[in-house]
């Protein structure tokens, strides 16, 4: 991981309590490319069988995408980190986790 990656992942950390990244693999299951994903876009979910999912909010000014809308990804391929939490699936701000 380089400089700028571990930055970006603590100031997404940082601000938003949650850091994402999306892992970008070959047929094979190998690991291509690490991602950085705004966490103001993601959400986080459980589907019906309780199981973690993660839905990213595309823009059309997305660098290599024309697109806009929403794309579902898999758990296996997310890396999250989250800042301090209570329902296992985001973190909170420090005011927030005050209160509870």
């Amino acid at each position: 991981m380089n400089q700028i990656f571990r930055e970006t992942m603590m100031t997404h950390l940082l601000l938003w309590c949650n850091a994402y990244v999306q892992i970008i693999r070959n047929g094979k299951g190998e690991v291509l490319g690490l991602y950085p994903l705004m966490p103001d876009r993601m959400k986080v979910d459980r589907d019906d069988k309780g199981q973690i999912y993660y839905e990213y909010f595309v823009s059309d000014s997305d660098e290599g995408t024309e697109k806009q809308g929403r794309v579902k990804l898999n758990e296996l391929d997310v890396l999250h980190i989250p800042g301090l939490g209570f329902d296992g699936l985001v973190g909170y701000s420090p005011q927030v986790a005050a209160r509870h």
